[in-house]
């Protein structure tokens, strides 16, 4: 199967995730999509961590966002034109997105299929990419716009490099170029994605230097580092109004505990991500977690005949072969859930980015274990073996499946509900143009984003979202705000005082003048309600 037909077959699979699956964490909308909604829109909603006086996230990775749909915008627009009942608005920029971050993760789950085919084999990369598409827990998250779901997808490219450069023994340029697409995309995943996965570039760089000197690894591990950090420096210095580096803050707070605890935001016990990725993984877990007993198994008791392609694409798939291999994918995957089940703070998108490494690592298990039972001297072994592989492929479907529906029905209402608002809202403005106030009570944390209340005329803000006092107690969002700099005409300027939240229509340069002046203007202004302790603020 050739990797554009695994890319196609997959994104066919998660399309439907991205139309249907709902918002599973309100940090997604307030961390994400509201600062996204400011980018585009020039307000919305500031959650402590995008205070300059604590500058927790870096802005390159929204501005990454900004040209995932810049790029996935004319798709869209040409499905509408060939008759695809489609939304529109700003609530299309919402699934936009969307589809584009599912069309991410099918690239580099493609990606990673072509790389177990090539170093391990077809029949263990056909296997693979029918568990990559059966998977429900990545179609879920591939559509989240969380850092931890973009980290996912680059570390599915990163370790696809690494077998490229570990299944490149005879060429020297494969290996480098292995090793830069490795590199690369870990340094993405980690210093403008979720600064913590870089925690998994060690048992990486062991891969590495199985086929690489270590002048070589540490060169381009510097030059990535370098480039990338200095442009996570400069977005962050530019919108947060001061020298700042947004990775170095994150680490600090959540490892260090400085300026606050993230404890305040639950514990769960030990077992958490194991009882979790039951749910979003099923049989996948086990089976990763069985790989190393299988593939000892498999090197011990049933050794690759010289030109058996169906297992491994090398003539000699020895104990040593299927070790590095193992390093590669499972102990990234091993060290992950380690570390993050050590730690008290514990969310279900935190194992995100090791779930295409786990489902592979369950591919790869059953594939071997497959081919064990064929290989048995028992009358029916090779009818046996082709049972259990299509069971439990079968299983792992079903599954799946079933957890999506469990989501989709149980979950989607906040969606429905203020995709249905947003069409009242639009008819109301239509009819009779005026100001509304939305009031949000204690189920605030089911908010989709601003990108479901529409504007009015010529961008005006006609619709307000506010917080009304609840039975909550703990600290909520606050609006982006901020006057213009000073070296700024602020006449007219959306943002000044006495300006309205009409654009002034002047030309496009002019118009792209003003929302940057108001877009710098809020990201750098400090709110004086945000607070790390999670403490309500007090209104006088």
């Amino acid at each position: 199967l050739e990797p554009r037909y695994a890319f196609v077959a997959l994104l066919s699979i998660r399309s439907l995730a991205a139309l249907y699956t709902p918002i599973s964490d309100c940090d997604e909308v307030f961390n994400y999509w509201e600062p996204f909604h400011l980018l585009l829109h020039g307000y919305g909603f500031q959650t402590w961590e995008y205070s300059p006086a604590f500058a927790l996230r870096s802005y390159l990775y929204l501005f990454l966002h900004v040209i995932l749909y810049v790029v996935c915008f004319p798709i869209w627009s040409l499905a509408q034109l060939v008759g695809f009942s489609l939304p529109v608005g700003k609530v299309a920029t919402f699934y936009i997105v969307r589809f584009g971050l599912v069309g991410l993760s099918s690239f580099s789950d493609a990606m990673l299929f072509d790389a177990v085919s090539a170093s391990l084999g077809a029949r263990r990369g056909w296997v693979t990419i029918l568990m990559l598409a059966g998977s429900g827990g990545i179609a879920a998250c591939s559509a989240s716009f969380l850092p931890s779901s973009f980290a996912m997808s680059l570390i599915s490219i990163s370790i696809a490099s690494l077998l490229y450069a570990l299944s490149s023994r005879d060429s020297t340029t494969d290996q480098l170029a292995g090793l830069r697409g490795c590199v690369w995309s870990m340094g993405v995943a980690g210093l403008v994605g979720w600064p913590f996965v870089g925690l998994l570039a060690l048992p990486m760089a062991v891969g590495l230097l199985r086929v690489l000197p270590l002048r070589s690894v540490v060169v381009v591990g510097l030059q990535a580092a370098g480039a990338l950090g200095l442009m996570v420096l400069l977005a962050d210095t530019v919108m947060y109004g001061k020298v700042t580096f947004s990775p170095l803050n994150l680490i600090a707070y959540n490892v260090m505990g400085l300026g606050g605890d993230s404890t305040l935001y639950g514990t769960e016990p030990w077992w958490f991500y194991i009882a979790n990725g039951i749910i979003n993984l099923n049989i996948a877990l086990p089976l990763a977690a069985a790989l190393p007993v299988v593939i000892g198994l498999r090197s011990i008791f049933y050794p690759a005949r010289k030109g058996d392609s169906s297992m491994s694409s090398r003539k000699n798939d020895s104990l040593t072969e299927i070790w590095w291999i193992a390093v590669a994918i499972f102990c990234p995957a091993f060290v992950w859930v380690l570390c993050m089940s050590l730690q008290a703070h514990k969310e279900e998108r935190f194992l995100f980015p090791v779930y295409p490494a786990v489902t592979v690592c369950a591919a790869i298990s059953l594939a071997d274990a497959s081919h064990y039972l064929s290989s048995t001297p028992w009358k029916f072994s090779k009818v046996l073996g082709r049972v259990f592989l299509i069971l439990g492929v079968a299983v792992h479907a079903v599954f799946s499946v079933s957890r999506l529906a469990n989501l989709v029905s149980g979950f989607s209402s906040p969606i429905g509900v203020w995709s249905r608002a947003n069409a009242e809202l639009l008819a109301m403005q239509s009819a009779q143009p005026k100001k509304q106030i939305l009031c949000l009570g204690k189920e605030w944390f089911r908010f989709p984003s601003h990108f479901f209340v529409p504007d009015g005329p010529a961008g005006r803000r006609d619709s307000q979202v506010r917080f009304v006092k609840s039975s909550f107690s703990g600290q909520l969002p606050d609006e982006f705000h901020g006057l213009a700099p000073s070296w700024v005409t602020t006449e007219n300027c959306p943002g000044s005082p006495g300006a309205t939240d009409q654009l002034v229509q002047t030309d496009a340069f002019s118009q792209l003048r003003q929302h940057i002046v108001r877009v710098l203007a809020a990201t750098r202004t400090a709110s004086e309600t945000l607070n790390s302790w999670n403490q309500e603020e007090v209104v006088c």
